[in-house]
């Protein structure tokens, strides 16, 4: 009788040590794939974020691109007929813009992609920006750098 007890008491010994360990992996597994989804949940809400913000630019370009007073100094800048008071006005309005946004510069630039009016510490054009500027001129379009 004692040695049935005994051996009872061996293998409950050893099974309360193995089924903890089987539990504890369970759960490990379970909480890995929770944090999973919610890591992979939170990535989809950023991405929207970003996406919606892409948007609210693009859109507030668009305003720009719109604006008739903005448009028609800008076209006395670009055709070097601009009076001292277009070119304020225009910086004023890319000073505005800027500060509204954190944007590091603004320029406006000739067909050709010659800098001709600019405000912020940003006043060169890279290789991506010209290229953005050859696709703008060429479609009408607003981009993005």
């Amino acid at each position: 009788m004692h040695k049935r007890l005994i051996v009872l008491l061996v293998a409950l010994l050893l099974v309360t040590p193995v089924a903890a360990l089987v539990y504890w992996r369970v759960q490990i597994r379970h909480l890995e794939s929770v944090a999973l989804q919610d890591l992979d949940s939170i990535g989809h809400l950023q991405s929207e974020q970003i996406e919606h913000w892409m948007q609210e630019r693009h859109g507030d370009a668009r305003a720009l691109q719109n604006s008739r007073t903005l448009s028609q100094d800008a076209s006395r800048v670009v055709a070097h007929r601009e009076t001292a008071t277009d070119g304020d006005r225009l910086r004023d309005r890319f000073d505005s813009v800027r500060a509204s946004y954190d944007y590091v510069g603004l320029l406006l630039t000739s067909p050709d992609g010659r800098v001709l009016l600019h405000t912020g510490a940003d006043t060169m054009v890279s290789p991506e920006l010209a290229q953005a500027i050859s696709e703008a001129m060429a479609t009408g379009d607003v981009r993005h750098t």
